[in-house]
């Protein structure tokens, strides 16, 4: 576990992650990595997260192989026709509803029609098999197809979706597997016992994957089932629970009617539910606000951006008048800022598609006017532009052209340098040239100089501190023999509903990241010491003095860990 604080505000963190953690130790945190062409924080596995920007969906219509011994149905240039149009008709749906919602966001679903143009053959004939048997003709479909496969076939779909949103430049992706059924007689699969996955009609794989449809369904059913690609959950009896919580917000499914505690409940209509109420929510492009919460579409403070995106941007930077043009020049940067992604299914990766398009700025609280164009997630910022002589205003922001979020407005002076005020020490070196000790127009800036704390008698100042386990192994817990007090500069403590007490040491741990000691707390179910923490085990820090950074090293010892 690494630790850093730095000078500014908040005494007090709680650090509540599910995982190990290890030192504290002061070092500069490293710009989060990013992964070229995806989402702001989004790895390949996450194809989607959220319902907004941009989506690639991939029709791919399959059909039994000519002399499998299963081939009845073959699909015809008309069908096929058909079936596009539903599928564009139901995905035009989502776009619509959200255009009568807000018209702070996008949503564009665009579509590769290879292999619904050119239907793929199986040795199934999947409409007359039982719908769990997809696991055998999907994979035969892939192959078909070119895809590599692996034997885990949500691996394998989930990772040819993010290949096929490289491809295209899209924010997500997904996959539609349509079975020929024109022909069949009750256009459904073969009858199931019931159980997990077995559908007579069709059904998705939420968080990205693939979703699996007759050709004969509505252009409802490829709504309905794209809402699941999204996170959301059915709504209609013997289906989710009014318990059951998914989505960027963890958002709980309360327009459900399994489990509802409303004896009076009466269920709004949502594209989610089925008969009736799915009915009148695609005629009417509706749905339950908790429904259109699961996909992300949720304001909580009513300004039109969802809170997803409604993060404003980062932005520091120094500003001043260059004397030889005349012109106000800004040097800096700025970077997006991501939503805690809370969702307890998925990766739970921070995810944003916002962009820093444009760099503004105005004179005098003016109009705004661009001083630079970017879209991208992190911008380094070299502005240059005119300003009337005299003492004058002058603000500096950058934006996001969709959702309008905006960076905090750098404020400075035509009269002298201005700077944001960043955790830690700020301000810059300049060649004060009447020796006042005023920044004043004219006083140029010097680059290369390194800059040093001391105190009075000359010796550097330590801005930071730690506790490394490793320096107290094999802690016993008794009095005086724990990690909370052995730097001055913070006390630790374990806190949460399964910690028997609030003691912290360090013991021997093969999860240990450096050496060979972890933090340890007291498990109040097993009445030993443990080094795992989670929501209900956490490591908490008091400060002596306000701090600005801390570094943890917090290492999972298995593929669903996370740390927040």
């Amino acid at each position: 576990m690494r630790h850093l604080f730095s000078r500014r505000s908040s005494r007090s963190t709680v650090a509540p992650p599910s995982g190990r953690r290890r030192r504290l130790l002061l070092e500069p945190l490293e710009d989060r990595r990013l992964l070229a062409g995806l989402p702001y924080g989004a790895s390949v596995n996450d194809t989607a997260e959220y319902m907004l920007g941009k989506v690639l969906v991939t029709p791919v219509f399959v059909e039994s192989r000519e002399g499998s011994g299963s081939d009845l149905y073959d699909w015809t240039a008309t069908h096929i026709n058909e079936v596009k149009e539903k599928i564009q008709r139901g995905m035009t749906w989502w776009e619509d509803t959200l255009a009568a919602i807000t018209d702070k966001h996008s949503l564009e679903f665009v579509f590769d029609w290879t292999y619904a143009d050119n239907p793929v053959d199986t040795e199934y004939e999947a409409i007359t098999r039982k719908s769990t048997e997809y696991s055998n003709w999907v994979p035969q479909a892939l192959t078909t197809m070119g895809v590599p496969t692996t034997g885990d076939l949500g691996a394998d779909v989930r990772a040819f979706n993010n290949s096929q949103r490289m491809a295209q430049d899209t924010d997500w992706a997904f996959t539609m597997f349509v079975v020929n059924a024109e022909q069949d007689p009750d256009d459904r699969f073969a009858a199931c016992t019931g159980g997990q996955g077995c559908f007579p009609q069709a059904f998705a794989f939420a968080g990205g994957l693939f979703l699996i449809s007759p050709s004969t369904r509505p252009d409802s059913t490829f709504t309905h089932e794209t809402g699941h690609i999204f996170w959301a959950y059915d709504e209609y009896p013997n289906s989710a629970s009014y318990n059951d919580r998914r989505g960027y917000y963890d958002a709980q499914n309360t327009n459900a009617v399994d489990d509802n505690p409303n004896a009076n409940f009466i269920q709004e209509p949502s594209i989610m539910s089925t008969g009736g109420s799915l009915t009148a929510a695609f005629n009417t492009h509706t749905s339950a606000a908790s429904t259109l919460a699961l996909i992300g579409w949720q304001d909580s403070d009513g300004d039109g951006v969802f809170d997803v995106l409604d993060v404003p941007h980062t932005l520091s930077g120094t500003g001043w008048i260059d004397s030889p043009s005349g012109m106000y020049r800004f040097v800096g940067s700025s970077s997006v800022q991501t939503l805690p992604n809370q969702n307890s299914s998925g990766l739970k990766n921070d995810i944003t598609i916002n962009k820093i398009s444009r760099a503004e700025y105005r004179v005098d609280g003016g109009a705004w006017q661009t001083a630079g164009f970017y879209d991208e997630y992190q911008a380094d910022l070299d502005l240059t532009f005119p300003v009337p002589i005299g003492d004058h205003s002058i603000e500096i922001r950058t934006i996001d052209d969709t959702s309008g979020v905006t960076s905090p407005v750098f404020v400075g002076s035509t009269s002298g340098m201005s700077t944001t005020t960043e955790p830690g020490l700020n301000g810059f070196a300049w060649n004060d040239v009447d020796g006042d000790g005023q920044h004043e127009s004219g006083e140029v800036g010097l680059s290369g100089w390194t800059v040093q704390l001391v105190d009075i008698g000359g010796q550097p100042i330590t801005m930071g501190g730690g506790v490394e386990p490793d320096d107290h192994p094999n802690q016993t817990g008794s009095a005086g023999d724990t990690l909370n007090t052995v730097n001055s500069a913070v006390t630790l403590s374990a806190i949460g509903s399964s910690v028997g007490r609030a003691d912290v040491i360090a013991r021997t741990s093969a999860q240990a990241s450096t050496g060979t000691q972890a933090f340890f707390n007291y498990s109040s179910s097993s009445g030993s010491w443990s080094n795992g923490w989670s929501g209900t085990r956490q490591l908490r820090m008091d400060f002596t003095t306000p701090v600005s950074r801390v570094a943890i090293d917090a290492v999972g010892d298995g593929s669903g860990d996370t740390g927040r």
